[in-house]
């Protein structure tokens, strides 16, 4: 990845996932969103999952499927992830970039040690762009539960 260097492109703070949205929700609580290629619609919660702040890495990853993003949030965060996670289980939890869903998956196991795996409508070469982006504004910006500035790998 290249280094970071003039006006950031991507606040860290506009990229954030929300778990899909159970029929229960009054409307005021949730949000309806479109996958930008597939066109596939989800309701999602307009809360976030987590703070955005908590997002500490990103990496692009090559799985059996093909490429993914690799999300890893900060310690204060993983263990209610995973808490959450295991009740939406066969939900969906959607990545965000401000109003605009970039993807999801569809939640068949619990995210654990606070890894969060998810393919996006994104060709490779913009999968790129968007993680060297994103890092570019992790390493200015602390994650809360560190509370300090800290270097990524």
């Amino acid at each position: 990845m290249g280094g970071c260097s003039g006006k950031p492109t991507l606040p860290r703070h506009t990229v954030w996932f929300s778990f899909e949205a159970t029929p229960l929700l009054p409307p005021a609580l949730v949000k309806n969103v479109v996958l930008p290629y597939s066109e596939v619609a989800i309701t999602i919660s307009s809360k976030p999952a987590f703070p955005p702040e908590e997002i500490i890495d990103v990496e692009l990853v090559q799985v059996e499927l093909g490429y993914c993003l690799a999300f890893q949030v900060g310690p204060q965060v993983s263990i209610p992830l995973y808490q959450t996670s295991m009740l939406n289980l066969g939900k969906k939890i959607v990545l965000m970039n401000g109003s605009q869903a970039l993807g999801f998956r569809l939640l068949d196991v619990p995210i654990m040690d606070g890894q969060i795996y998810i393919f996006v409508e994104m060709s490779e070469s913009e999968m790129r762009a968007f993680v060297q982006n994103l890092k570019c504004e992790l390493r200015k910006t602390p994650a809360l539960s560190l509370g300090k500035e800290r270097t990524l790998r």
